[in-house]
């Protein structure tokens, strides 16, 4: 049904449309209408150097409450099931995830639900209100090799650009390409991780909905160069229909009723023991209209809170939700926290050193400014020290210096053996606003000393404090 609905523009005026640079992106869509996306949602991840891979079948209804100029109510009905099981097995029936969101699209194809922009999607796992059919542009309009950026609170912006017009089967839809990336994706640090969202849209002209979403997410730990964790979710329009009469009213009347009862039972779920009654009578509820009302495919969302309102009977906490990364400002060292996790490279470039991999025993960090006048004495003072704590203190040098080959004439010239890593990445989450600084961490990563300055007073306040940790119970 999808492919007919988009070849029916092109069979009307197929020279004039190869000719347009400029084309409407607002949702045509009418009440009572249904539009059911299948595919599938798969992840890997590279853990120990081994790849661990989730696969997942998704569909997604989109079924049309009421439509006019200005608004579009619709539910978002999204299911996930492991994939892998054989079409009419019994364990089909197997859901991981099953969600019911009411959504409201305007003018310019912006989603929003209960009045908060839901453009973005969860990085960090299968999303439970997926909207990648519907694309936002201003004015509604977009440009052939024209890009638009989309903000979204507390997120990076998103780069929308209109490709043109492309081939998905046998059909000619308009394919939109839309990336976000944090701030470290093009610039990896030592102590932050990055990630990448990228989306692909074909839209159906004159509907402008979706024919075919594809969304891959990549994540990058710190230091890395490649994707560590990498998720695909891709689905395709397999009917776009109408329902007329009691059809469309049992839909939304499942619907409906389906939010209801959620609403009834958010604020009875988190203290289940002390409402046993309301739980008691919700559920009577519950099994009534399902005796009782015709099964809709909205059937599954009921079925899903009737098994949250067992649990919470039996004093079950409900599921944790699922988070959203954001752009978060990365931890900073602070006394009696843990260290932020990094991974530096050596000045040579044959490793890269995780702050994980040197834990197990005290450690002490020397920031320093190779070109210091009192860089010499810092650098010696902290072969001394690891010299005299052979075996029980981890030393690491980090030069807030690109200068390799500076840094490797100084460690020649004072025949170091201390380790050398790159530090100017670790200047904001390590506070490294003037240099010398000494951090010295006990053998869990808990910073338990900072020093900013050198001066006669310095070692021995540093030694001092070394000792104490060392001879700790």
């Amino acid at each position: 049904m999808g492919t007919t609905l988009c070849l029916m523009g092109f069979l009307l005026a197929p020279a004039q449309a190869a000719e347009r640079t400029e084309w409407p992106i607002v949702p045509r869509l009418s009440q009572g209408q249904e539009l059911v996306y299948r595919g599938s949602y798969t992840e890997a991840q590279t853990v120990s150097d081994e790849q661990v891979k989730r696969n997942h079948r998704i569909e997604i209804r989109v079924f049309v409450l009421d439509a006019s100029a200005r608004q579009t109510d619709v539910a978002l009905f999204t299911v996930l099931r492991p994939k892998g099981i054989p079409k009419g097995r019994v364990e089909e029936s197997v859901v991981e995830l099953a969600s019911l969101e009411l959504a409201h699209i305007d003018g310019q194809g912006k989603v929003t639900i209960d009045g908060d922009a839901m453009v973005a999607s969860p990085l960090d796992g299968p999303t439970s209100r997926d909207c990648g059919f519907f694309v936002e542009a201003p004015g509604g309009r977009a440009e052939v090799d024209k890009s638009w950026e989309i903000a979204e609170p507390g997120w990076p912006v998103r780069v929308w650009k209109l490709v043109g017009l492309v081939n998905v089967g046998s059909s000619r839809c308009l394919k939109l390409v839309g990336v976000q990336q944090s701030g470290t994706w093009g610039k990896p640090r030592a102590d932050q991780a990055a990630w990448r969202r990228s989306d692909t849209v074909w839209l159906i002209p004159r509907l402008d909905v979706a024919q075919k979403v594809e969304r891959v997410i990549e994540h990058r730990e710190p230091g890395r160069q490649v994707a560590t964790h990498k998720s695909t979710m891709v689905y395709e329009l397999e009917s776009s229909l109408q329902y007329p009469g009691e059809l469309s009213k049992d839909r939304r009347r499942e619907i409906m009723m389906a939010r209801q009862f959620a609403d009834v039972l958010t604020p009875l779920q988190a203290k289940g023991p002390r409402y046993t009654k309301q739980l008691e009578a919700l559920q009577a509820k519950i099994d009534h209209h399902l005796e009782n009302q015709p099964p809709t495919p909205y059937r599954e969302a009921i079925l899903q809170i009737k098994h949250r309102v067992e649990a919470a009977r039996r004093g079950e906490s409900p599921p944790a939700p699922i988070t959203l990364v954001k752009d978060r400002p990365p931890a900073v060292a602070e006394m009696g926290s843990a260290a932020p996790d990094f991974a530096a490279s050596d000045f040579n470039g044959r490793q890269s050193v995780r702050l994980k991999s040197l834990l197990g025993k005290p450690a002490m960090f020397v920031f320093y400014n190779p070109n210091s006048r009192t860089a010499e004495e810092q650098l010696l003072f902290a072969q001394k020290t690891q010299e005299a704590h052979k075996g029980v203190l981890t030393v690491v040098g980090f030069p807030m210096s690109d200068d390799a080959e500076a840094v490797g004439k100084q460690k020649t010239d004072l025949r170091l053996t201390i380790l050398l890593l790159q530090g100017s990445g670790l200047r904001q989450t390590y506070a490294v606003n003037e240099t010398p600084k000494v951090i010295i961490l006990d053998a869990k990563g808990i910073v338990r000393g900072s020093y900013v300055g050198w001066g006669s007073e310095t070692g021995p306040a540093v030694l001092a404090d070394l000792k104490r940790m060392l001879t700790a119970p």
